[in-house]
């Protein structure tokens, strides 16, 4: 059959649909079998998992809560301790107590929590201010950031400004100094610029006082003014007061005011003097075991206050503090997570609203699993072993019976039950906090508020097979079967389908084959029929015309002759009755033989036809070879390189072999066999170039198969039938050698016949 001018290939669709069809309705019929009788067990275990989801559901709200609400106790027992710790030996008052109280509870909470590390000094709770800002821990300017104070104010108030502190800075008398800060306090400057002309004339008077009373009078000022400003290069005020008074204490040793001083510093106005001070303290407390144990706690509340801040600052950069704020979330810090519930709260409740702020409650991700795998312990030892519960707490899923960041579900797991629902109040609130006041300006009670945490109890099927265990014996036994009968009839489908395109395949290659053939044998006896009947009639006048007659006349015959011999001998080859006659050969001049008999087919086709190494300087060359089956090797590749080869291109025909002194191969390509390791012998190497189009390195393999040929039929240029290269093959390969190419597109090609010899004669 025929469509548009192109034979359509057959389908094997409708001779294989009957193969595939009984065992396809077979296995649809056992599928839904089986499907049922899995229904019925899936229902069970629908009902079973709602069951475990309320009883999941009912403990998150009564047991772990009250989990987190006593970590949170813990973190607010353990800061207080350090505070204790960290103050002057007279002032500790109640600080034996409230040890002993931190031992009693860390001792209860490692019991229960064995396996969990985490540090329990560190505050669980940071406040932000309705505008966003962080209120608690106080943030550190590192580095120091000038303030914009300085910047703004007016020349007369820079130029007073600068006369105060180069007062200062050259250590004039302390009276001038405190004239040149009236002068600038009456420019008018801002409380903050005014509070720092103080301090500058301050530290003038400290160092003209006796070291107790300097040391007394920056405790003093730092406490009634609650210093917190910081100087014109963004360093605090109080650190300077205070590094002063550690420089004037080396005299007369440790005091408490130099004590209450660098505990303001240290918990109020951290920076990067903060380090500096505590070693100043050391100095000073030399081997004082009491004074060096409050020294290590300030380093500790120091170090605690660092980390709290860099998670404020993550929690300010998500912008999920925005005014009262009562949601939770999750946040990323140094490789950690950590869980936020917040919940707006007031410092003072008959205060203004200004005073309303959002408490940050945060609680680490190893937390939240250990608790909720403690809390829900007595549960998961009733979970069947096919369910998987994972608990979502505000985006973040746990997996019940090893609850570590379990991610989002397998897509293959079955969704059983589904409960939702809010925990009761997890966040501790602390003396100063008053959670039950009305908030003005709001429309609602605090607790009305939506300031608990949302968690999501999904119940998966996990194991399939654990579920199906009564049905398994069976259920195995019948997939097996319809499993080995698909393949079968898989395979049958796939056999058929394969010798069926592969059949089609030979029979279009034949077809082509027989083409080529008709065409090739039509070309040249056309050719002679027309060129004899002139001669004939006598059309040709003239002896030099007639033997140009002749002389094409027996080129058409030789060509027809070779290619009735590579017909005959491919059938030979298919058939098995290819016979040589090995005789000792002169490998040189059967190959001079061949290049001249190809020099008119080469003349006519506007090539040269060279040689390389053909007239070889030493005696010829004896191989026991079938020299007639060797010379038809070549005239396939030399016809094969000249049909290929534009005019005015070049064909060359060249000899390689090994130099009998060294047995060392002088060969251009290094890929080609040199020696047999084996055997020990030498390769002749005759070789076809030409430089014509190329063949692309994926072909090089193909070209030497029967009936291929490069490009489509339809466009094909050169002759050939697609069986020369494979007659080559076969030739080379019954005399123990090889044949390779070496061609690239634009590059020209390379075919090499490689004859092992046992001895080269002379």
């Amino acid at each position: 059959m025929r469509m548009g001018g192109k034979a359509s290939k057959p389908s094997f669709l409708w001779q294989g649909l009957p193969v595939l069809l009984p065992v396809a309705i077979m296995a649809i019929v056992a599928l839904l079998a089986i499907a049922r009788d899995r229904a019925v067990v899936e229902a069970e275990a629908r009902q079973r998992a709602e069951e475990i989801g309320r009883e999941l559901q009912l403990s998150l709200e009564r047991q772990w809560a009250p989990e987190m609400n006593r970590f949170t106790a813990l973190s607010f027992l353990a800061h207080e301790n350090l505070d204790h710790q960290g103050r002057w030996p007279g002032n500790r008052s109640n600080a034996d107590a409230v040890s002993t109280n931190l031992s009693t509870v860390l001792a209860t909470w490692r019991f229960d929590y064995p396996a969990l590390t985490l540090d329990e000094s560190v505050p669980n709770y940071v406040d932000f201010t309705s505008d966003g800002e962080i209120r608690f821990p106080p943030e550190e300017n590192f580095p120091p950031r000038p303030s914009p104070l300085w910047s703004n104010l007016s020349p007369p108030q820079q130029a007073a400004w600068q006369k105060l502190e180069s007062a200062q800075a050259t250590k004039a008398p302390a009276a001038q100094v405190e004239n040149l800060r009236e002068e600038f306090v009456a420019t008018g400057p801002p409380d903050e610029v005014r509070t720092a002309a103080q301090v500058v004339s301050l530290r003038s008077r400290m160092s003209e006082m006796k070291p107790a009373e300097a040391v007394q009078a920056a405790e003093a000022f730092i406490s009634s003014n609650h210093l917190t400003g910081q100087s014109e290069a963004g360093i605090p005020l109080a650190a300077l007061l205070m590094n002063d008074a550690i420089q004037r204490s080396r005299e007369i040793g440790p005091t408490k005011p130099l004590w209450d001083g660098v505990n303001f510093v240290v918990r109020l106005t951290p920076s990067f003097m903060t380090p500096r001070l505590l070693d100043g303290l050391e100095q000073i407390a030399h081997d004082d075991p009491t004074l060096n144990r409050s020294i290590a706690a300030e380093r500790q509340n120091w170090k605690s206050q660092n980390q709290l801040q860099k998670l404020a600052l993550n929690i300010r950069k998500t912008r999920r503090i925005q005014g009262l704020t009562a949601t939770n979330f999750w946040i990323q810090q140094d490789g950690d997570q950590w869980f936020c519930a917040t919940t707006p709260v007031w410092i003072n409740p008959t205060a203004a609203i200004s005073n309303q702020v959002t408490a940050v409650y945060l609680y680490p991700h190893a937390l939240v699993s250990a608790t909720l795998q403690q809390s829900l312990k007595a549960l998961l030892a009733n979970i069947p072993d096919y369910v998987q519960a994972k608990i979502d707490l505000s985006g973040e899923s746990f997996s019940a019976g090893n609850l570590t960041n379990a991610g989002p579900a397998d897509g293959a797991s079955l969704l059983l039950a589904q409960m939702t629902g809010k925990l009761t109040q997890i966040v501790h609130q602390g003396p100063e906090f008053a959670p039950n006041a009305t908030l003005r300006g709001a429309s609602s009670d605090y607790e009305a508020m939506p300031g608990n945490p949302s968690f999501n109890v999904r119940i998966f099927l996990a194991n399939r097979d654990a579920l199906l265990a009564q049905h398994r014996t069976r259920a195995l036994l019948l997939d097996g079967l319809i499993i080995a009968s698909t393949f079968a009839a898989l395979v049958g489908f796939f056999a058929a389908r394969r010798a069926y395109l592969h059949q089609f395949v030979l029979s279009e290659m034949k077809s082509n084959f027989v083409s080529s053939v008709s065409h090739e044998l039509r070309a040249p006896i056309a050719s002679v029929r027309l060129m004899a009947e002139s001669l004939e009639r006598g059309k040709v006048a003239g002896g030099e015309k007639q033997n140009e007659y002749y002389r094409f006349i027996v080129q058409e015959c030789r060509r027809l002759s070779s290619l009735i011999e590579n017909v005959l001998d491919f059938s030979r080859i298919e058939q098995g009755r290819k016979q040589y006659e090995f005789e000792p050969t002169d490998v040189l001049a059967l190959t001079r033989e061949t290049v001249k008999l190809m020099e008119p087919y080469a003349e006519e086709k506007g090539v040269r036809l060279e040689t390389s190494n053909i007239e070889h300087p030493t005696p010829n060359i004896e191989l026991e070879v079938d020299g007639r089956a060797v010379q038809q090797a070549l005239v396939n590749l030399i016809d094969n390189a000249i049909k290929h080869s534009a005019k005015g291109q070049t064909v060359t025909v060249g000899m390689e072999c090994g130099d009998r002194r060294t047995g060392v191969l002088a060969v251009s390509n290094p890929s080609e066999e040199r020696v047999n390791s084996e055997t020990g012998r030498m390769p002749v190497l005759l070789y076809v170039e030409d430089h014509g189009a190329g063949i692309p390195p994926g072909e090089h393999e193909k070209i030497f198969e029967r009936f291929y040929r490069l490009g489509s039929e339809l466009r094909r240029e050169t002759q050939g039938v697609g069986i020369g290269l494979s007659i080559v093959r076969h030739i080379v390969a019954a005399h123990g050698g090889q044949v390779t190419v070496r061609s690239n597109i634009g590059e020209g090609s390379r075919f090499t016949i490689v004859l092992p010899v046992n001895r080269l004669n002379k």
